[in-house]
């Protein structure tokens, strides 16, 4: 009786080999199709308003002495003061989107937002694009890119308004906001002051001084250089039931830009209101003192 054959054996393991070259194949397209990215509907990132700098206590989360990431340890700084580093930003999407930051915060891609290794959490930049000159101004509250040559990871929103998303990447300065300072909205409307009106002269006749009135409040939720998509935010507004919602024409380059602002509003504390009815309908705002 003839012995039987190995070579069942062999094909039955090469079969197998080939099984589960397969699945790891099919499990490496999975994981591609779950890669990062823009999203679907994109909106107009120009209304978006740039955050305020202004101080705001560490974050209770995402600041320790030291921490280590693929090996490799990272020391948070004490103080964000005199930062000022030229290098590579990248940005992150949709994978992303909601996910809790480390400083607590959860990701909004619509945000201007980025990632830091470094920089106490929350800290505000300035980010320039040093191939075509665009700036913006972004809150740094999460850790990130863990990648070589990179120093800044921005939020989509922020990406786009530097023009990197097509290239991914992007040569940039980071300079940290520490010198808040007075509002440029203020510094812009503020007059010279005359000589006869000199602090000398106002001790001396206090009753020649009209009282100054407070500074009025608005809240801008977009800028368009278009007028009709102006109309159709406040018309969106007013829908929402928000009262005061109107367009406010200003020059900007020499061309006309459309501001959609809600106001004036009576307190601090109505804009506040006013700007959480905002968030839960997707629309980031920014308060205005005029």
């Amino acid at each position: 009786m003839k012995a039987p054959s190995i070579l069942p054996l062999y094909l039955v393991l090469l079969l197998a080999l080939l099984a589960g070259c397969s699945h790891q194949t099919n499990s490496i397209r999975d994981w591609e199709k779950n890669q990062d990215g823009p999203p679907d509907a994109i909106p107009d990132i120009d209304s978006i308003p740039e955050p305020i700098p202004h101080f705001e206590a560490k974050s209770r989360y995402g600041n320790p002495n030291q921490y280590v990431v693929f090996g490799k340890k990272y020391f948070v700084m004490d103080t964000a003061k005199g930062y000022d580093e030229v290098g590579h930003a990248s940005w992150y999407g949709t994978k992303f989107d909601g996910r809790r930051t480390s400083s607590g915060d959860p990701y909004d891609i619509f945000a201007m937002s980025a990632a830091h290794k470094t920089l106490p959490l929350p800290t505000f930049v300035e980010v320039t694009n040093l191939d075509n000159g665009k700036h913006t101004i972004v809150r740094v509250n999460d850790r990130g890119p863990f990648h070589e040559g990179r120093i800044i990871d921005l939020s989509y929103s922020a990406a786009t308004k530097l023009d990197i998303i097509g290239k991914g990447t992007g040569r940039v300065r980071v300079r940290a906001i520490t010198d808040f300072g007075i509002p440029s909205s203020t510094v812009a409307t503020a007059k010279p002051t005359s000589p006869a009106l000199r602090p000398a002269k106002v001790l001396q006749t206090p009753r020649s001084i009209s009282p100054v009135d407070p500074p009025k409040l608005f809240l801008q939720v977009g800028a368009f250089s278009q007028e009709a998509n102006a109309q159709q935010l406040v018309a969106r507004l007013n829908a929402e039931a928000f009262s005061g919602a109107h367009v406010a024409q200003a020059q900007k380059n020499g061309a006309a830009l459309y501001k959609v602002r809600i106001g004036p509003m009576e307190s601090k504390q109505s804009a506040d209101a006013a700007t959480k009815k905002l968030s839960k309908i997707n629309i980031n705002s920014q308060l205005i003192r005029e």
